[in-house]
């Protein structure tokens, strides 16, 4: 692409629990992804802490943090600029993921198994709810990617997606949830209500507009 944009420093010096750190994430369209940190080495090895072979999970290194932070970990963000990143037509970014639903379904399971015994269980699915509602997205974006022109792309991935109990309710917790961004709470309540034909053509304009996806 030809457009070089600056990311504007969001965060704060400061320090996070993991669920104030999702919320951060969540709302400056960032992923956690493992670039952008660093680690100690001696936590991960004593927590036992494995990447999961990514033809099984889609976004290993989302679960591979959200395992290392855990719900009483602390984490310290500094303000400054380190990394810098090209993005092109051939980028893994805007390459198909077979299987993306499946994937997206067994990363949900393997994180739910890590937290299931933890006393703020509750509040921590909230707030995965909001990395699912991400996942929604990439659910659209996929069925683009495979179908082009297509502008009802995603009515059956949305569909089989919506029968995941925890993905149908991380749409009704998406629309009541304050920290929901407003585009995003129009995508849950589409889903919700199950106007996939709706949520597919709006996304496809989106996307057509801002160019995200070479279409044609």
């Amino acid at each position: 692409f030809s457009v070089l944009n600056n990311m504007p420093n969001k965060f704060p010096s400061s320090k996070l629990n993991i669920n104030d750190y999702i919320v951060l994430l969540y709302k400056n369209r960032l992923s956690l992804a493992l670039w952008n940190k660093i680690y100690n080495s001696k936590s991960i090895k004593n927590n036992n802490v494995f990447f999961i072979d990514h033809k099984k999970v889609e976004a290993e290194d989302l679960l591979f943090n959200l395992e290392v932070f855990g719900e009483n970990k602390v984490i310290n963000i500094i303000n400054k600029n380190y990394y810098h990143h090209t993005r092109h037509s051939e980028s893994l970014s805007f390459h198909k993921i077979e299987n993306y639903l499946q994937k997206t379904e067994n990363l949900i399971n393997e994180y739910l198994a890590t937290i299931k015994n933890s006393d703020s269980y509750k509040t921590i699915l909230n707030t995965f709810s909001l990395l699912i509602l991400i996942k929604i997205r990439g659910i659209l974006f996929q069925a683009l990617i495979k179908n082009k022109e297509h502008i009802y792309s995603g009515n059956k991935e949305l569909s089989q997606a919506s029968k995941n109990n925890i993905i149908y309710k991380a749409a009704l917790n998406g629309i009541l949830n304050k920290n929901t961004k407003f585009a995003d709470r129009i995508i849950a309540l589409l889903f919700y209500l199950k106007l996939y034909p709706i949520l597919s053509f709006v996304y496809y304009l989106t996307v057509k507009i801002r160019k995200d996806i070479r279409l044609n």
